[in-house]
């Protein structure tokens, strides 16, 4: 709102110094698309309304690299990658339509190396492999989880099995 009235058409805001700090398009005073920048120039965030339900917003660092990249459906973050500053994959995880369980979820090392990573095996039981390594990419740990509906959250289930780092099996655990 603005002197009583829904903002439409660009709006900019800047900084003290008279910097750009945001840049946002408004249609009966709802945000559609919209920019904000770091004090040095550089892009900070980029939002932009897909359609009424789905979204896209893009991170950066300070630097120009991507930090964040997320798409929504109806302001639940469904997809979502982050990035480290040098541009790899930090991690991952995208959501069944539902917005419930996940279909992806992976983490990595900063160097790309895989550090963990829940695999879905059975989409209609929910059941999920659950595998974690160490940086040099022996297995630390493996187990399987299911999804369960009444709690609304992960649980073990089965025999886990811890790993050295040279890859040995060290110990057992059963859920």
């Amino acid at each position: 709102m603005e002197g009583g009235y829904a903002v439409n058409g660009w709006k900019e805001d800047k900084y003290q110094d008279g910097q750009l700090l945001h840049k946002g398009y408004y249609i009966k005073g709802q945000l559609k698309v919209y920019k904000n920048y770091y004090p040095n120039g550089n892009l900070e965030r980029n939002f932009k309304s897909i359609d009424g339900f789905r979204s896209k917003a893009l991170l950066y660092f300070e630097n120009g690299n991507l930090k964040s990249e997320v798409l929504y459906s109806n302001d639940f973050a469904m997809e979502w990658t982050d990035y480290y500053i040098n541009g790899q994959i930090e991690y991952y995880e995208k959501y069944h339509k539902n917005q419930c369980h996940h279909l992806d979820k992976k983490a990595y090392y900063e160097d790309g190396q895989i550090e963990n990573e829940l695999i879905l095996e059975n989409k209609k039981k929910l059941l999920y492999t659950y595998q974690e390594y160490y940086p040099n990419g022996s297995m630390k740990l493996k187990g399987h989880i299911k999804y369960d509906m009444g709690i609304y959250d992960y649980a073990k289930y089965g025999t886990w099995s811890n790993f050295d780092e040279q890859g040995n099996s060290t110990t057992k655990d059963h859920y």
